[in-house]
């Protein structure tokens, strides 16, 4: 068993001052052993919050994040029998478009990335894709067996072309050989609302 935390598009300062007291009670170090963050911190400082959860992390650059930072665009990583791929997702043409993000997970980068110097015949090739931008939580099982997560907004920021804010929301990965025990986290009020879905024999699948 890992415990994946999957989080993002925090904005901080920028947009909201901190990360919810009611998130900041749960997400305490020593619990969770991996952490893929969807980009826009936007600060240091939120990277080191996320670090003393869990110093094993991946962070991905999101639109607004430095462009002097050295996130990488995108990632791919294992976490037990499962390959995880990550990305903002900003990227995307169009963003947040189901076909595209089934494209990004299965197919090459080149297909569906609109920044040439990405044009590569590259693969992402991974059973679940971690991505956000939408700041909406969203999971979506794929016709072929694989998984995508958009855990929304950890701190409840609205979008760029609107002053509303969204619901704080992360989910939490329980991965168990190719089975994923997912926890959904949104806050509603003064309440956190924990929803439990779960994905068994995800596709664990090579792709040529």
């Amino acid at each position: 068993m890992v415990l994946v935390l999957t989080i993002g598009d925090l904005h901080i300062p920028n947009r909201v001052a901190a990360v919810p007291l009611k998130f900041r009670e749960l997400l305490v170090p020593g619990k969770i052993q991996r952490v893929l963050c969807t980009g826009n911190l936007c600060d240091k400082e939120t990277e080191e919050f996320l670090k003393v959860i869990c110093p094993e992390i991946q962070i991905v650059k999101g639109d607004m994040d430095d462009v002097q930072s050295e996130y990488p665009e995108r990632c791919v990583t294992n976490v037990g029998q499962l390959s995880f791929g990550l990305c903002h997702g900003h990227q995307l043409i169009p963003w947040n478009d189901p076909n595209s993000l089934a494209s990004l997970r299965r197919f090459a980068w080149r297909i569906i990335l609109f920044n040439l110097a990405y044009s590569k015949h590259r693969d992402m090739g991974v059973d679940v894709l971690v991505v956000g931008h939408s700041h909406s939580l969203k999971m979506t099982e794929t016709v072929d067996g694989g998984l995508i997560i958009d855990p929304g907004t950890a701190t409840g920021a609205p979008v760029a072309y609107s002053l509303e804010p969204k619901r704080p929301s992360f989910v939490l990965l329980d991965v168990q050989g190719t089975k994923i025990i997912a926890y959904t986290y949104e806050i509603y009020g003064e309440d956190i609302k924990v929803d439990r879905v779960v994905f068994e024999r995800l596709a664990n699948t090579t792709f040529q």
